[in-house]
């Protein structure tokens, strides 16, 4: 029982989730923020979608026909996260699909929570750019057929920063 105690209070002191490589602040909390997939179909993520009228495109993504969160959904996720007023801007960070729209992520507020663009761990940075780039190498393995969308949701839940030091993807624009 003293163990067990010990461990639990070494835990604590480490602020880190068992099944997770980083500290929880790398993470969103999954009280709030669980991860919601609207589809794990590989078929709906490669079928063409009707794109909203602001975007002109005649091939439209699975992501880009699905891409609205409203202004209020977005604050609440602020609200959230306790994000203040100030700080709610991209250059602090940005509302973040946990399960990103190009793997069939939802746009429901289960799905996003605010990410920092600077949350250093180990000398590294684990922001919003970090995830997003692992989210721009999961679209194209999808898109490409080597990666299926319920596998990378699964690893994204799991431990995305594992995830992430797994893949070293390279730093590029936001995905599809």
């Amino acid at each position: 029982m003293v163990a067990f105690l010990l461990f639990l209070g070494t835990l604590a002191a480490n602020s880190q989730t068992p099944t997770h490589v980083g500290p929880d602040r790398l993470y969103p909390d999954p009280a709030m923020t669980p991860g919601k997939a609207d589809t794990v179909s590989l078929e709906d993520l490669k079928a063409d979608w009707e794109c909203p009228a602001s975007i002109h495109k005649t091939d439209c993504t699975y992501s880009q026909s699905h891409r609205s969160v409203p202004a209020k959904e977005h604050n609440q996720v602020y609200d959230n996260y306790s994000v203040p007023q100030n700080q709610r801007n991209k250059k602090g960070g940005e509302v973040d699909h946990f399960d990103p729209l190009c793997n069939g992520g939802s746009n429901d507020v289960s799905n996003l929570w605010f990410q920092s663009a600077k949350n250093k761990w180990n000398n590294k940075n684990y922001g919003y750019h970090e995830k997003d780039a692992l989210e721009t190498w999961i679209c194209q393995q999808v898109k490409n057929g080597t990666l299926d969308p319920a596998t990378a949701y699964q690893r994204l839940k799991t431990d995305w920063v594992e995830y992430y030091m797994e893949v070293k993807p390279k730093k590029s624009n936001s995905p599809e």
